[in-house]
């Protein structure tokens, strides 16, 4: 039972992770840098979810870079783990 909660806990991070949207490190011109999930953006806002605040709303005058952040594929050998789950 504990293993089938830890493989569905697990497996809706990821899922929840990959499809949210791009993740992100922006450095605003105050100097401060924000780490997220960026949900949508045009030529003057770019929506970032934060983990701690939620959704926030940057205006791209005060950004001065946004980092794009690489996402890793899984492991072969972890995408064909088989758990009993019954």
């Amino acid at each position: 039972m504990i293993r089938a909660l830890l493989l569905t806990a697990m497996l809706w991070c990821t899922f929840c992770h990959a499809s949210a949207g791009q993740s992100a490190v922006i450095w605003m011109k105050n100097g401060d840098r924000l780490t997220g999930i960026i949900t949508q953006q045009d030529k003057d806002i770019v929506f970032l979810n934060l983990p701690y605040s939620g959704q926030v709303q940057l205006p791209r005058t005060q950004i001065e870079r946004i980092e794009q952040q690489k996402l890793h594929p899984v492991p072969p050998q972890l995408s064909l783990l088989k758990l009993k789950l019954w």
